[in-house]
C-alpha cells in the first residue's frame, strides 16, 4: 500500500468527494474535520489516502488535539499496517491516539505501539447509528425548545455528567461554559420540559452535511431516567432535523450502554458501522 499525503485540503476534498457523497453518514468525522481546515489553518493537520493499484485503501485525517481518523475500504494486511503506523509516526509521534473501525484501531494501535514504544488501551467502542425516518413510538407530555442562557447553570452540569458517562472524562468547567454559550448561539441544543415546563433532558444537531446532520449530548438528568425523556430527545431532535431538510440524522452510541441503544431503535435508528477510539500513553 502506497501512502499519499496531500499539501492542500482542498486537493485532498476533491480527491475523496466522491467516497464522501456515497455514503456521507460514514464520514461525518473525515468531512466535518476537512470543512474545518479549510477555512482554518493549523500546521500540524495532515490528510491523506492510501493506494493499491491505483484504488484507494484508506482515508485518513489528523487534526490535532483530537485523535487520528481512518476509514479503511478493506482489511489492511500486516505489512501495510505496519507500513502505515510508521508513517503516521514520522508525521506525528505524538498523536493521542485513534478513531477508527474496531478491528482496524486495534491493529493500528499494536502497530503504532511497538514503533512509538507507547501504550494504548481502548477508550471507547462505539457504534454509529442512523435514522431516515420516525417509528411511532409512545413518548411522556414533554414540550421541546432551544436552549437559551438563562438555561446554562443545569446545562453546563449536564454537560459534564454526560461526559463522564459516555466519554469517561471531566471537561473543564469554564471550557464547558465556553462550548454551551456557542451552542446555544448557533440554536443547536434543545431541550425536553415536562408537563410542569421543567427541563428533564437535553441534546444536539450539529455538523451539518450536504444531506444530513449529527445528533450528540444526549443527556438524561440522572433523577428523570426511565420516564420517556431520552426517547422524546431522540424522536424530536430528529423531527426537527427532518423538518429542516436533512434526509438522516446520525448517532454515536457507547456499546456499553444497551438500554440507550434500544432506546434509538425504537425511534427509528439503526447501526451501520462500528467505531472504536484507541488512546496511546
Amino acid at each position: 500500500m502506497d501512502i499519499k499525503f496531500y499539501h492542500s485540503i482542498f486537493d485532498w476534498m476533491k480527491t475523496c468527494q466522491k467516497y464522501f457523497d456515497q455514503d456521507e453518514p460514514l464520514f461525518q468525522l473525515l468531512i466535518t474535520n476537512g470543512s474545518y481546515l479549510m477555512e482554518h489553518h493549523e500546521e500540524k493537520a495532515f490528510f491523506g489516502i492510501g493506494t493499491s493499484h491505483l484504488n484507494i485503501q484508506i482515508i485518513f485525517m489528523y487534526r490535532p488535539p483530537y485523535n487520528l481518523v481512518v476509514h479503511p475500504f478493506k482489511d489492511i494486511c500486516e505489512n501495510d499496517m505496519m507500513m502505515f503506523a510508521k508513517s503516521i509516526f514520522s508525521k506525528e509521534p505524538q498523536i493521542p491516539g485513534i478513531n477508527a473501525p474496531e478491528m482496524f484501531a486495534k491493529s493500528f494501535s499494536e502497530c503504532f505501539s511497538h514503533i512509538s514504544r507507547r501504550n494504548y488501551t481502548p477508550h471507547l467502542q462505539m457504534d454509529i447509528m442512523v435514522i431516515k425516518s420516525l417509528k411511532p413510538v409512545i413518548l411522556p407530555i414533554v414540550t421541546c425548545r432551544l436552549a437559551q442562557q438563562s438555561d446554562l447553570s443545569f446545562m453546563n452540569q449536564w454537560t459534564i455528567e454526560f461526559s463522564e458517562e459516555a466519554l469517561h472524562e471531566t471537561p473543564d468547567l469554564s471550557t464547558v461554559n465556553e462550548k454551551n454559550l456557542e451552542r446555544i448561539a448557533k440554536k443547536q441544543c434543545y431541550l425536553i420540559l415536562d408537563e410542569q415546563n421543567n427541563p428533564r433532558a437535553m441534546g444536539l444537531l450539529t455538523r451539518p452535511m450536504k444531506k444530513g446532520i449529527a445528533m450528540t449530548l444526549v443527556y438524561t438528568e440522572k433523577k428523570s431516567r426511565g420516564l420517556g425523556f431520552g426517547i422524546a430527545v431522540a424522536h424530536y431532535l430528529s423531527k426537527i432535523a427532518f423538518e429542516m431538510g436533512y434526509h438522516y440524522v446520525s448517532l454515536y452510541v457507547d456499546k456499553s450502554n444497551p438500554i440507550s441503544n434500544r432506546v434509538y431503535r425504537k425511534v427509528g435508528f439503526n447501526v451501520i458501522m462500528d467505531q472504536s477510539d484507541y488512546r496511546f500513553s
